[in-house]
């Protein structure tokens, strides 16, 4: 006789919390919908690299179907209050794409990055280039065009197909930040915040300023950002309630996160392991195997180019960043001050120094709580060498180091919970040789 036993609805578990409002819901939907349909539309798209069919504008509508499935399938599964809030959370979906969308083509890419190689990626990839297939682009174009992970250029080449126009492909931005938000809420009164704490934290993290100051660009670490946040979410969300459409909206979000970046792959295990680790302890197999497909899938099969390429062509799959013969791409980027240091000096002076772009110029330090005028142009630009998560993030760290000792004073039981958590995110930063750089370690935020 079997012995599996179908996970009980979020409203029937001994001290769940009690079902979610119809704006509850409709804010969870909404945020499954946003990341499924960047996902599912990269995800399409790449699988059909795989059997020689070039990038094709219809696939955005391909996304957008199985998109709603999800959604659909979301809101079946969740013990809610009926169909009003699917319905309130299509009609927000297709709100917010096509704002993004709007806001995206008539925001103007100013960033160095931008136009130099994600752009050049997505042009090539819209007018024909199969990375799976198809020789390495030539050299006139940045060598990264071949040798990074390609989910945020195969979206956006998918978008330029459908809409005659590069700069919607950017809408993917907005996109996941909204999703992020929304899914991030769900799990915060998940896990026993009230309404309007949930709220305010929720538009906290999302509202990362990697995400926020990259929003009208092709860059993609403010995508990671909004991508870490969305798979966290569902990943405490699956935790608590074992519920299986959470479950595939994670896995479709690991497999995108994975191909955003080279260090979305490793980040990504920071999420995966933990909830593999739950799985295994209650024997869910099927979510163990899922999980694990997914992210396996992601990296040889959907993100062939780059992981399965580089490791024939370099010796590596996460070339030129490791190898036999690597790269040094940072060191260019450093500030004088911080060359020699080690890389927890740099970051600790980058977080204690004003919000700014200079490279050439020495750190200048400053008290927390304190803010300069002159750190706010800084913030304009997509990638601030210095003081990176803006002008108060120093005494934010002081904040919460001294919620820390409050928890340890106040309730002793809870400190380990929350010292594993600070952790494993200190971890995460730490394993990064540009954790100085507020783009690269987002989830510091």
């Amino acid at each position: 006789m079997s012995t599996y036993a179908a996970p009980l609805r979020a409203d029937e578990r001994p001290g769940a919390p009690a079902p979610r409002t119809n704006a509850q819901e409709a804010v969870y939907l909404l945020g499954v919908g946003g990341l499924a349909f960047v996902a599912c539309t990269w995800a399409i798209q790449a699988a059909l690299f795989l059997v020689r069919v070039s990038v094709r504008g219809w696939t955005v509508a391909a996304g957008a179907t199985l998109a709603l499935l999800l959604v659909r399938g979301s809101a079946a599964g969740s013990g809610g209050p009926g169909r009003r809030p699917l319905r309130l959370a299509l009609v927000a979906c297709g709100l917010l794409v096509a704002a993004a969308a709007v806001t995206a083509a008539n925001a103007y890419d100013l960033t160095w990055d931008g136009p130099a190689c994600h752009e050049q990626a997505v042009m090539r990839l819209a007018q024909g280039w199969n990375p799976v297939y198809d020789p390495p682009i030539d050299a006139s174009v940045d060598a990264c065009v071949n040798l990074y992970p390609k989910s945020t250029w195969i979206f956006g080449a998918v978008a330029m197909q459908a809409t005659g126009l590069l700069k919607t492909g950017k809408a993917m931005n907005l996109i996941l930040l909204v999703a992020s938000g929304a899914l991030a809420f769900a799990a915060l009164l998940r896990v026993g915040l009230a309404r309007r704490r949930a709220a305010i934290v929720a538009a906290l993290l999302a509202l990362n300023p990697v995400s926020v100051y990259q929003a009208s660009s092709y860059c993609v670490d403010g995508i990671l950002a909004s991508s870490l946040l969305a798979c966290t979410a569902l990943a405490v969300l699956w935790a608590k309630d074992e519920e299986p459409r959470a479950l595939v909206a994670l896995a479709a979000g690991l497999a995108f996160l994975s191909n955003i970046k080279t260090t979305g792959a490793v980040f990504a295990v920071f999420i995966l392991a933990p909830v593999l680790l739950v799985a295994l302890r209650r024997r869910r197999w099927r979510a163990l195997l899922a999980l694990s497909s997914a992210y396996a899938a992601g990296l040889v099969l959907l993100g062939f180019n780059p992981w399965v390429t580089n490791t024939y062509r370099h010796g590596h799959p996460l070339y030129p960043f490791a190898g036999p013969v690597k790269a040094d791409l940072l060191t260019i980027h450093e500030p004088a001050e911080l060359r020699g240091r080690t890389r927890i000096g740099k970051t600790f002076l980058t977080l204690a120094a004003e919000t700014s772009n200079a490279v050439d110029e020495p750190p200048r330090l400053k008290w927390p709580f304190v803010v300069h005028l002159r750190e706010l142009p800084p913030l304009t630009t997509p990638s601030p060498h210095l003081g990176g998560f803006g002008p108060l993030f120093s005494a934010a760290l002081l904040i919460a180091v001294l919620g820390v000792l409050a928890v340890a004073l106040g309730a002793p039981r809870e400190l380990p919970f929350v010292a594993a958590i600070g952790g494993w995110i200190a971890l995460s930063v730490v394993i990064h040789p540009g954790m100085w750089w507020a783009r690269y370690v987002p989830q510091l935020w």
